[in-house]
């Protein structure tokens, strides 16, 4: 869960040098430093949520997890299906 966590703080960090930070420095700018680094933050916290979403789709294939662990959590079948017999 790091990523998650390193990647807003690079959008906080980002958004106070891009909008609140008025000092200025010579041959840097602040506004665009901040604005990379929202954008680094911004396509880290997506990267990481596809990149857990597919360790999660993966686990639930392989051993058909769910909310109950290997082997248990959802039915495949429908209501109808089970009752219907």
């Amino acid at each position: 869960m790091a990523g998650i966590a390193y990647s807003l703080v690079s959008v906080t960090i980002g958004a106070i040098l891009a909008f609140a930070v008025t000092a200025s420095t010579p041959g840097v700018s602040l506004p665009a430093v901040g604005a990379v680094l929202m954008i680094v933050g911004m396509v880290g916290f997506a990267t990481f949520l596809y990149l857990e979403w597919q360790r999660r789709r993966a686990y639930g294939q392989r051993y058909g997890g769910g909310p109950g662990g290997p082997g248990g959590g959802y039915d495949s079948t429908t209501s109808y299906e089970r009752d219907r017999y």
